[in-house]
């Protein structure tokens, strides 16, 4: 991923012998021999395996590729990899952060566990939060949502009639002048 980066392989925790992930956030397979039981000639027979550099995929806008361990494939996110790889397992109510807002910017330097609530602190302050107008379900901008508070402190409009004004339900006009929806605000 990054050329200027000085690449120190690990292996993937539950995926030892299997496949490696680096500072960098690469991932690769480990070279290994595997057995196969051939029906027709009633034997086992062991076939090597060369390892080989893993290309991830985008899920969410992570980058993330699928590993197998005895048959089972699973889907997993590089940045979990890495911190699991070099950091230790995630605590408990932990997730994974990027400290650039970067998705995929997975070096060990950019990562770290910490709380959902630092973690959406961090998309806030780095744009990447999809709050507000930026949620592509919005149906108010943030000047009608100023104007929506501005207009129920006068003590002149009822709920209902704020509403009607901006093409909202009631209860979304008690949300926000109740700072449950558009908090940020």
């Amino acid at each position: 991923m990054q050329s200027h980066c000085k690449e120190i392989w690990k292996p993937i925790p539950k995926y030892e012998g299997l496949y490696l992930v680096s500072n960098c956030g690469n991932v690769k397979s480990v070279d290994r021999i595997v057995s196969l039981y051939d029906p027709r000639w009633q034997q086992v027979t062991c076939h090597k395996i060369k390892g080989q550099n893993r290309i991830p995929g985008i899920r969410s806008g992570y980058p993330s590729l699928m590993l197998s361990k005895r048959g089972k494939t699973r889907s997993h996110d590089i940045h979990r990899l890495v911190l699991a790889a070099f950091v230790g397992p995630c605590p408990e109510g932990m997730e994974a952060c990027h400290n650039d807002g970067n998705k995929r910017n997975n070096r060990v330097e950019n990562l770290r566990w910490d709380t959902r609530r630092n973690n959406h602190h961090d998309k806030i302050s780095h744009g990447t939060s999809l709050c507000g107008e930026k949620n592509p379900r919005a149906c108010l901008t943030e000047d009608n949502v100023k104007r929506i508070r501005k207009y129920w402190n006068t003590g002149c409009y009822k709920q209902r009639e704020l509403g009607n004004m901006f093409g909202i339900a009631q209860v979304t006009v008690s949300q926000i002048v109740l700072r449950k929806r558009w908090a940020y605000l």
